[in-house]
């Protein structure tokens, strides 16, 4: 185990010191929400779409969000990743830097075909849906596309400390009500 090494020369509490901590930390608390309800608010039903029971943040949104707090980003490298699985399915994922101010940080954003977002179907006459196999399957753009928005939504929601965002922050901060949204 590691040793605890106290000074002698300084009080046990640098009570200056601490007192600074708190009102820092309190004056960041009334920032984040400040942030929070400026962000939700540049938004409308049609930026968000219900995800498991969740609100999610689509790139329009991220992207109004972004402009409203002059947040730019670049892409790390010059195309998403594509990774496929011996089942045929595959994976997109782009690799960005967000930066808002001095700050910066570094998000991946990643969808799969395995989605059954991204699930296709033929409709034979008289009969049930049939599951397409993925090999006939036309959608590769549309997860490519997918990927990107996870990859705006993340690192914008990120840098602003925004993640985890319920439906009772859309209407209070935004009046976004869970039946306007897709």
């Amino acid at each position: 185990m590691g040793e605890v090494t106290v000074r002698d020369d300084m009080p046990a509490i640098a009570d200056d010191f601490l007192i600074q901590v708190a009102e820092q930390a309190e004056r960041r608390i009334d920032a984040v929400i400040k942030i929070k309800k400026c962000a939700l608010k540049v938004t409308n039903a049609q930026d968000w779409v219900d995800q498991q029971g969740r609100p999610y943040l689509q790139a329009s949104g991220a992207e109004k969000i972004a402009n409203l707090f002059n947040i730019s980003w670049s892409f790390l490298t010059p195309e998403p990743l594509y990774e496929e699985d011996p089942d045929g399915h595959y994976t997109y994922t782009y690799q960005g830097r967000f930066t808002l101010g001095s700050r910066s940080i570094e998000v991946e954003g990643s969808r799969s075909s395995k989605d059954g977002f991204f699930s296709q179907y033929d409709y034979p006459e008289n009969a049930p849906r049939i599951e397409k196999n993925i090999s006939d399957r036309n959608n590769k753009r549309d997860v490519k596309m997918a990927a990107l928005t996870n990859l705006l939504g993340n690192g914008i929601s990120r840098i602003l400390g925004i993640r985890n965002l319920t439906y009772a922050d859309l209407l209070e901060f935004a009046g976004i009500k869970f039946e306007d949204i897709g």
